[in-house]
């Protein structure tokens, strides 16, 4: 009896250690596919499939954004609006010249410069 005890025990502890490992994975995946947004523009067709944004004052971050660069004569995208994070890209007629990027979580938010390839914010910002 002891002996199925200790084997049902074993193999409860197992199986929780497996799902932690995964969460764990998860977030180092989730972290890399961050940094690996940073670093350059997005497609035409993701451009293209993205939608313009209309009102920026509907998304906090632009309240930062504006405070660094002149939006009034670019147009705004929202490329990926998900649970973790948000990514803006702001173009000059075709030409993609600002990304925004929020990590909501940790209200992160980081912009780059495309053309010259250079962070140009990377702060906490308040929350909405």
């Amino acid at each position: 009896m002891k002996l199925l005890i200790l084997l049902l025990t074993l193999g409860l502890l197992a199986g929780c250690s497996t799902e932690q490992q995964t969460d764990s994975e998860q977030d180092s995946t989730a972290i890399v596919s961050s940094e690996d947004a940073v670093e350059e523009s997005v497609s035409k067709e993701e451009l293209n499939e993205a939608e313009v944004i209309d009102d920026l004052t509907e998304y906090p971050e632009t309240t930062a954004i504006q405070e660094t660069i002149e939006l009034t004569e670019l147009t705004g995208y929202i490329v990926s609006d998900n649970p973790g994070t948000r990514i803006l890209i702001f173009t000059n007629e075709e030409k993609q010249v600002y990304k925004s990027i929020l990590v909501k979580d940790e209200k992160q938010l980081k912009v780059i410069d495309l053309e010259q390839n250079e962070v140009l914010i990377d702060e906490t910002v308040p929350a909405s």
